[in-house]
């Protein structure tokens, strides 16, 4: 378990519920993992991956970090990008990759497709947030397809790498 002070901070002031954080802390604990979205849970990533990425879409979240990058990403919840081209910042592989991000939660929102779709050139293991929204499913399905395992709003994805 990470030092409880970290792990309690997660779970008071992010968006996953403390199952959720427990089950993904146990499995990418000493692991690389690419993250979509900084947040309040944040530390408690990088406190227990041996190298994380985090990747933010919103200025106002985002940390002026060497382990953080600011992206302008296209697309809205609810329509489709056709131009999907993994950025060049985010070249590198992962043993795991967290979408928690962008927001995504209104039509008018910056929706998750193009990470989602990253996510199959990143790792081999892709856990997506929010899974119980309809968008969420709708782009796991074209590019992942059925999840492994669906825990709360959790779905978790085993990707061979494109």
């Amino acid at each position: 378990m990470p030092h409880k002070n970290t792990f309690d901070r997660a779970v008071l002031g992010g968006l996953m519920s403390e199952g959720e954080y427990e089950l993904v802390a146990e499995r990418v604990r000493g692991s690389s993992m690419i993250v979509f979205g900084l947040g309040n849970d944040s530390d408690l990533w990088r406190e227990i991956c041996s190298s994380v990425l985090f990747v933010e879409t919103d200025p106002k979240w985002f940390q002026e970090s060497e382990d953080s990058v600011l992206l302008e990403i296209d697309g809205k919840v609810d329509q489709w990008v056709d131009e999907v081209c993994v950025h060049e910042g985010i070249a590198a592989k992962f043993d795991y990759c967290l979408i928690d991000g962008p927001k995504g939660d209104s039509p008018e929102a910056t929706g998750r497709q193009l990470p989602i779709y990253w996510s199959t050139f990143l790792a081999p293991i892709i856990l997506v947030h929010d899974f119980d929204r309809a968008w969420e499913r709708e782009c796991c399905s074209r590019y992942l397809g059925e999840p492994d395992e669906v825990f709360d709003r959790l779905a978790i994805f085993s990707n061979n790498l494109r």
